[in-house]
């Protein structure tokens, strides 16, 4: 919604690794960024940490790729958490296009 105030085209998940499948239907044959999200680091059961707004954000890209013509990631500005708080604090659509813009193109990280 943040984005959409921005007069910027944008979807949201239900969560931060939902509905992957069904986002990808959607945006294949598109350019796409992905907007990830600074979250506070939590425990798995094993004991080991994850950042969930931030694997989220990693697994969509790595699902899009290869069937985007253009996969960016892109992070808001420290310190704000998410792209809701940063638009909130002031950004814009130009300084969010322009974060985009020179945001190198997303390199799968697995094979």
């Amino acid at each position: 919604a943040a984005c959409l105030t921005l007069g910027l085209w944008a979807i949201g998940r239900p969560s931060c690794s939902g509905s992957v499948q069904e986002t990808v239907a959607l945006l294949t044959g598109k350019n796409v960024t992905i907007v990830g999200n600074y979250d506070t680091p939590k425990q798995r059961p094993n004991g080991t940490t994850f950042y969930p707004g931030q694997e989220g954000a990693i697994e969509l890209a790595e699902a899009l790729t290869g069937r985007g013509r253009r996969v960016r990631m892109i992070y808001p500005r420290r310190p704000h958490k998410d792209v809701r708080e940063w638009v909130n604090a002031g950004a814009t659509r130009e300084e969010i296009e322009m974060v985009a813009t020179n945001a190198g193109a997303w390199v799968r990280r697995s094979a």
